[in-house]
């Protein structure tokens, strides 16, 4: 698929936007982002309607304006391009493991030995990518590096340090059987910036988004 437009899927994916959001997050011309929704519209991969509070403004406010989500058929299709990798990496991590390592333990812990095989081959795979040479830049970097997996989309600041989220899960119901997605997620990021990550929130535990708590270095 094109770069352009699977850079608007993954725009969308976090929050509907509508046309101009888009382009002025891309940095883009409106017509040419316009284009491109045309034929994701077309692909049937993503579809738009208007907001209701836009229906309420229009007499004030002019013409509304429509905003862009993933279809029904794009999610099913992202969710199975996102599973498949992880199978993927569970088939690799799996035979990494020798005899020893596994011998004697129950389904719990080789599920958290799967987990933390997981995390080392993700981290591993963005680790060459690593440019930053501060503490917030290598932050900065991966959140949009974990960005590819569906881990991270963005970064904020509060009292307690830096908070790294994502409001969306590309494993949802797996991760709703079983933590030890989570925690190779949370471990992938701890890898890559060097320092303790504390997990404060999951989607699916009932949060609106997975969040990730990198205490401010002294």
């Amino acid at each position: 698929m094109n770069e352009t437009r699977e850079q608007i899927l993954n725009l969308i994916e976090a929050k509907e936007l509508s046309a101009t959001e888009i382009a002025t997050t891309l940095n883009l011309s409106p017509g040419a982002v316009r284009r491109h929704l045309d034929l994701l519209v077309a692909d049937q991969l993503i579809t738009s309607h208007i907001p209701r509070k836009d229906n309420l403004r229009k007499a004030v406010r002019g013409r509304p304006t429509s905003v862009f989500r993933l279809s029904d058929t794009s999610e099913m299709l992202k969710s199975a391009m996102d599973y498949r990798r992880l199978l993927g990496r569970i088939a690799h991590a799996l035979e990494s493991f020798s005899d020893l390592e596994v011998s004697g333990k129950d389904g719990t812990e080789i599920l958290e030995l799967v987990a933390e095989r997981l995390a080392e081959l993700v981290a591993a795979d963005y680790a060459g990518n690593m440019r930053a040479k501060t503490f917030e830049a290598k932050l900065v970097e991966v959140v949009s590096l974990l960005s590819e997996e569906g881990i991270l989309r963005s970064i904020r600041t509060n009292e307690k340090g830096f908070i790294l989220s994502t409001p969306s899960c590309p494993i949802k119901t797996l991760s709703r059987t079983t933590a030890a997605v989570c925690e190779a997620d949370r471990r992938t990021i701890e890898l890559l910036i060097g320092t303790q990550v504390q997990q404060i929130g999951t989607i699916a535990a009932g949060s609106t988004s997975c969040e990730y708590l990198v205490r401010k270095t002294k």
